[in-house]
């Protein structure tokens, strides 16, 4: 899954055109979904000034992002373990046993699952001055977060670019 993570991210670019959208040249990221880190290293490669604060719930998968972060000695990437979601306290994050980065507050996949500490998006965005761009990639949780966004906290939000599950047709009715 890294390798695909990888391909995806530097070779076929799949975020640049984002990215490259950006007016800063130290723009202010925020992560839903950190996985191993790869996102976070393509935006520090294009913007070495970027500020990023991404949340990885996954013990393995926070790990490894937070060895990332040191090795390449990245600097201005905050990382939290934990999941993003419409509430605060704690939630399941069922474990995706295929793929790394397809574990999900949402989906079940019928085997293991491991409590993790779970914090509200419209709070840290009230709570945290304004990010430049807001990608989520939270296998499924991208739509409750979404639908449960408050006026107030959507008019703070600049660009957002999300990963959806959610079929074109439900998509429209949104």
């Amino acid at each position: 899954m890294s390798t695909y993570i990888f391909t995806e991210l530097f070779i076929h670019k799949c975020y640049d055109e984002a990215l490259e959208s950006l007016s800063s040249s130290s723009p202010r990221l925020l992560e839903v979904g950190g996985n191993t880190g790869m996102f976070s290293l393509r935006t520090k490669l294009l913007f070495p000034n970027a500020r990023i604060l991404s949340y990885e719930p996954e013990p393995a998968n926070y790990r490894v992002f937070n060895d990332l972060i040191q090795s390449n000695r990245l600097n201005d990437i905050e990382l939290r373990q934990e999941a993003l979601g419409t509430s605060n306290g704690k939630i399941h994050l069922n474990i995706n046993k295929k793929n790394l980065g397809g574990h999900s507050i949402v989906d079940d996949f019928g085997g293991a699952s491991i409590e993790v500490a779970l914090s509200s998006f419209n709070e840290l965005i009230i709570q945290e001055k304004p990010f430049d761009l807001i990608k989520l990639d939270c296998e499924g949780a991208e739509e409750q977060i979404l639908l449960g966004l408050e006026p107030m906290v959507a008019k703070k939000i600049k660009k957002i670019i999300f990963e959806s599950g959610v079929p074109k047709k439900r998509l429209q009715m949104i």
